[in-house]
């Protein structure tokens, strides 16, 4: 479990820096599009929501932003993909300034503008802000935290990153309750994981959990209750392990998964089944030469695996063995 965790973090961790060095990228050369083009685009829809027919009132655009249903800087690249490529970045940025001015009206629109030319003002410090190569992630990114809300301003920078910011923490406080409770039943860790992270993530807890991906979280789910399903019969832990993936991915796909785990594991026994028969083969035709040793045994492969899976036996066998002789 800890594995994952390290593993999904390192993926924000890696999204989070390569956000970073494109604000410390001028990209005064060769319009938008390299420049731009790096980011996702906001939520579900292509267009940004402020630039769609019925965009949202100003009121309701902070609250998508306070609950995480939208994202400040992926609606902002969102709008800027619409520049066109040979515009330069602060023309582009300068044209949503603008069609903000020409969609809203006061005291909202100055509220808008102002929210955005920050926002404009903190990438143009990021592009100059010294950040040591040697500091640790958790320090450059409390530097950077520490910047946002020197340029921004408290309530500002909470709309803007507070979600990737309790998304990053989650990524600190998870692994430390999965460690502190590893003894405890499947049950009581699933409560305390979802529990921390509800509180971890706040106001943004729906939106979170809404985009994330249900595999992963089912086998978060799995490694919370490992523990508790090792001790079942196997019936049992099959019948527990069915129910969890038809909670996450409704009983068709989970039909689908038990048909593929089937199929899986059918195909693992021939493998097996071979593999005691090569080692009982060798065994009892010792001084056989290599070259009948080679024919034989690929006879035998065929029959017990069929030509395909035979042949990709053994290509992985050389490959193996390559591997070995390079150490």
């Amino acid at each position: 479990m800890k594995n994952k965790f390290i593993l999904v973090g390192a993926v924000a961790i890696l999204l989070i820096i390569g956000i970073i060095f494109l604000l410390r990228s001028p990209g005064k050369e060769g319009g938008n599009k390299p420049f731009f083009e790096m980011f996702s685009r906001s939520g579900s829809a292509d267009q940004s929501i402020l630039m769609q027919d019925h965009s949202p009132a100003f009121g309701e655009f902070i609250d998508q932003l306070k609950n995480g249903k939208v994202n400040f800087v992926w609606e902002l690249w969102a709008m800027r993909a619409e520049c066109k490529e040979d515009m330069p970045p602060d023309a582009c940025d300068a044209s949503i300034l603008k069609f903000i001015d020409e969609r809203y009206t006061s005291p909202e629109k100055e509220k808008l503008k102002d929210l955005f030319s920050k926002y404009f003002k903190y990438e143009a410090t990021m592009r100059e802000f010294p950040i040591s190569s040697d500091l640790a992630f958790a320090e450059k990114y409390n530097l950077v935290k520490k910047k946002r809300r020197e340029i921004l301003g408290n309530d500002d920078s909470e709309l803007v990153f507070g979600m990737e910011e309790s998304q990053v923490e989650f990524l600190d406080v998870g692994p430390k309750l999965i460690a502190a409770t590893k003894n405890l039943s499947g049950d009581e860790r699933v409560k305390q994981y979802n529990a921390l992270k509800k509180s971890t993530l706040g106001s943004y807890y729906d939106s979170v959990v809404a985009r994330e991906d249900k595999y992963q979280n089912y086998e978060t789910e799995m490694d919370l209750r490992s523990g508790d399903l090792m001790k079942l019969p196997e019936a049992e832990r099959r019948t527990r392990t069915v129910a969890l993936q038809e909670q996450y991915f409704g009983k068709e796909a989970a039909d689908k998964i038990a048909q593929a785990q089937a199929e899986e594991a059918a195909e693992q026994k021939k493998l097996t089944d071979y593999q005691a028969k090569e080692k009982e083969f060798l065994s009892q035709n010792a001084s056989m030469s290599d070259a009948q040793k080679k024919e034989k045994l690929q006879e035998l492969r065929i029959q017990m695996l069929g030509k395909e899976e035979a042949e990709a036996y053994e290509r992985r066998e050389q490959f193996e063995q390559a591997v070995k002789n390079i150490k």
